[in-house]
């Protein structure tokens, strides 16, 4: 049987019965609703990154150009090809936690989507420079050199080592993205988004499935570069969304900030309103956690192993990461291609179609089994998936046994039957349950070298994966298979004997899991009941001027507990927060970044065209005339072309490096100007003007209006939209003076008219609306400096 992981009832579910009363779902709470959407790009497209370089890989298989520009891959060296991504991973482990618990969750993953966005484009713009790779060869074999290298196969350096790079910068993205999810959402809602954090893959695999499908059609070696760009999109979404969530409360507190870490279980778990019980019981639960936790504590990785029930759980999580990875699951996501090969799909067109029809099943399947099966004991859930995994898996290798042995038709399609049937049985457990449970078994301390850990084990069981399905396949064909019907027998007999419990506590309940921290438990509830118990705890009616909730999911029943949850409690901790909230509305009343309409509806108009632009130029001659890319999208910039030639094909005959630095500037730009859009977007509120210069100011009307930003959050989008604006100032006026400095060399052939509508005019706009936007903002930074450099006389005159 399974260890015993429970204590008694009584020192149990407080919030669990808090959270029992509220029957709004957190689609009708503002606050938590804007929270769950910024999540999706921020965190929950982390894993996509992964699904995209999967399914991406076993796309490219069945490529002509990419096998011919890698000298046809097969065994070891396409081993190699697939499993340097993983390598990559690995060599990040030690740092994760390091980075990940000293800069915070958010910048972790910042700093790990910076790191896959690099990767991707040194990918994609890998150049031909070829080395040996050593394959360990026999030395008294004729085909090989003397010190043990193969001639026969080479490798793109750039290629693998941007592939490591990539695969470097995951886990910090991944691990971060995880324990946010976890320490961020609402208690309701917590095993949900977790799982929903693994079915995002699906995103990321049908994204990629889905572009190579695509650019099998191109005949050269674009084909496999621009798959290999885009998979840097959803990093890119990481970056810009990065200011729209908060960091962990659990983070906040941990480095003495608990009064930020209730203002946002306030805003988010209680939708703003300060007397609600829930943020204060949660925070009196993490405040204790990590007290006790701080206690006992070692530091440094024997975190891990310090007592029976650490060593416990890293066990779990190293045969975890062991049964997520090789399961079988990677030999369909890496290698479906050289499957479909043997069971007669030899069609390159008809491999990319199965390919994508796979990932958008399991993608498909991902999210209904992540809807449903947090819902239920973690444990069975586990022992569900792993008893159809073994199932599927048998049924598999006897049909592929069957098609190998007679060449029929018919068990080939069996075999395509049984690799689609895994998509579900896989999810049940492995993909819906893998990241919930990893953060609930490790406490807040070690759980980001939990999760480490955890990375370590899966990694490696990919890599080894990577290596050995090739030539599993190659040399041993269907009897490989047996391999995993073996090793997925011991996973049922593990599970059984060895996994805990995890479903219906919180994460600081689940701190002490096990019958021997039960002490340490029944502390923890009694310093959440303290709140409740609190002899300053005070009828709402008495204290806060607040409307009982209308909703009618709302229930205003007292819960059988010895101190009613009817009572708000309106204690310590509520005088904390609201003496916190008023220090921080009169040290901002002063001073706010007011983002003019004007200035919104420029962005809005010209951040597209940018983008547009920015394509044109970095994908050239792929988007000029004749150019692969250039139809639909791109046809217009013709006329452009045509004017000013810097664009056209004589600037790119002469390689003319202007417009290559113009189109990077450009890119940096639009991020800038998203993430100032997207800070405004979440953080704003409507204004009747502000500070600096606004068209229309004093005059009522829409120029005069704007959205306001308080704040840190106004800090942080007047910084960037100001560096912005000068950027793309000075940028312009560069390109005015590059062009008058050389004689209008490039636009002296148009007529008068052309040359100033198109030259002038239109170009003209980059001048006039960043100078606006540079003055305005401007006027805003001065503004705060000032207020900051008063003295506290001059103020209280």
């Amino acid at each position: 049987m399974a260890p015993a992981a429970t204590v008694d009832e009584e020192v149990q579910g407080i919030i669990q019965k808090i959270i029992a009363r509220d029957n709004v779902r957190w689609w009708n709470k503002p606050n938590l609703r804007t929270l769950y959407m910024c999540l999706v790009p921020f965190c929950l497209f982390i894993e996509s990154t992964s699904g995209f370089d999967s399914s991406m890989m076993n796309g490219m298989q069945a490529l002509s150009y990419w096998k011919k520009y890698f000298n046809n891959p097969k065994g070891g060296n396409l081993g190699l090809l697939v499993a340097c991504y993983n390598l990559g991973a690995l060599t990040s482990i030690p740092f994760v936690s390091v980075v990940s618990d000293h800069v915070g969750r958010r910048w972790s993953i910042i700093f790990g989507s910076t790191i896959m966005i690099i990767g991707s484009i040194m990918q994609g713009l890998s150049v031909n420079c070829e080395c040996l790779i050593m394959l360990g060869g026999d030395d008294d074999d004729d085909d090989d050199d003397d010190d043990g290298y193969s001639t026969d196969e080479s490798i793109v350096a750039m290629f693998i080592f941007s592939r490591i790079f990539l695969g470097h910068g995951i886990v910090y993205a991944i691990i971060a993205g995880a324990a946010l999810l976890g320490e961020l959402g609402h208690p309701k809602e917590r095993a949900f988004l977790g799982s929903m954090f693994n079915a995002f893959f699906g995103v990321g695999a049908v994204l990629g499935a889905g572009i190579v499908v695509r650019t099998l059609t191109i005949p050269n070696d674009w084909s496999w570069r621009l798959p290999s760009l885009m998979q840097a999109l959803p990093s890119v979404l990481q970056v810009a969304f990065a200011f729209t969530v908060p960091e962990s409360p659990r983070w906040l507190v941990s480095k003495d900030r608990s009064e930020e870490a209730l203002a946002i279980l306030i805003k988010y778990h209680a939708e703003g309103d300060a007397s609600n019980e829930l943020p204060h019981v949660e925070l009196a639960e993490i405040k204790k956690a990590l007290e006790i936790e701080n206690e006992s504590r070692k530091r440094g990785w024997a975190e891990l192993f310090q007592n029976r029930g650490m060593r416990h759980r890293s066990l779990i999580a190293a045969a975890l990461g062991l049964f997520v990875q090789f399961s079988g699951n990677n030999l369909i996501s890496q290698y479906l291609v050289p499957i479909l090969t043997k069971i007669g799909i030899g069609d390159s067109r008809v491999q990319v179609r199965y390919n994508v029809g796979k990932e958008a099943w399991g993608f498909l399947i991902s999210v209904i089994m992540a809807s449903i099966t947090p819902r239920f004991p973690r444990r069975r859930m586990y022992l569900l998936g792993a008893f159809c995994l073994l199932g599927v898996y048998t049924a598999w290798t006897i049909a592929q046994a069957r098609n190998r042995i007679t060449g029929s038709k018919e068990s080939g399609y069996a075999v395509l039957v049984f690799i689609f049937l895994y998509s579900p049985a896989y999810c049940l457990g492995y993909n819906a349950l893998t990241y919930v449970y990893m953060v609930e078994i490790f406490p807040y301390y070690v759980r980001t070298k939990g999760l480490s850990w955890f990375q370590l084990w899966a990694r490696a069981a990919v890599m080894f994966g990577s290596f050995v399905n090739p030539i599993g396949l190659e040399n041993a064909d269907w009897k490989y298979l047996l391999v995993y019907v073996c090793w997925l027998c011991f996973e049922v007999v593990f599970i059984y004997f060895v996994f805990p419990e995890t479903y219906g506590k919180t994460l600081e309940e689940l701190t002490f899991l096990f019958d021997h921290e039960k002490d340490a438990q029944a502390a923890l509830v009694a310093s959440a009941q303290k709140v409740l118990d609190d002899p300053g705890v005070t009828e709402v009616h008495e204290t806060v001027e607040k409307s009982t909730p209308s909703s009618p999911d709302y229930d205003s029943s007292p819960l059988p507990n010895a101190v009613s949850l009817g009572k708000r409690a309106v204690s310590s901790s509520v005088a904390q927060a609201n003496s916190s909230i008023a220090r921080a509305t009169t040290s901002r009343a002063g001073w706010s970044h007011t983002a003019s309409n004007v200035t919104l509806l420029w962005i809005a108009i010209s951040l597209p065209l940018v983008i547009w632009d920015s394509l044109y130029i970095l994908l050239r001659p792929h988007t000029m005339a004749g150019g692969k890319l250039q139809w639909p999208i791109w046809t217009p910039y013709e006329i452009y072309a045509s004017i000013d030639h810097v664009y056209g094909q004589p600037g790119w005959d002469n390689k003319d490096g202007f417009g290559g630095g113009q189109g990077f500037i450009n890119v940096i730009e639009a991020v800038l100007y998203g993430l100032y859009g997207m800070i405004v977007y979440s953080h704003g509120v409507f204004a009747e003007g502000g500070s600096g210069i606004q068209v229309g100011q004093g005059v009522k009307g829409w120029l005069s209006g704007g959205v306001k930003v308080r704040g840190r959050r106004g800090n942080q989008a007047l910084l960037i939209g100001f560096a912005a604006a000068v950027m793309t100032f000075s940028k312009t006026v560069l390109y005015y003076a590059v062009e008058y400095y050389s004689e209008f060399a490039n636009v002296k052939h148009n007529d008068w008219p052309t040359l100033i509508v198109f030259y002038g005019i239109l170009n003209g706009l980059w001048v006039i609306f960043p100078a606006y936007m540079t003055v305005t903002f401007g006027s805003d930074i001065l503004a705060g400096l000032d207020a900051g450099s008063e003295s506290p006389s001059k103020k209280r005159n």
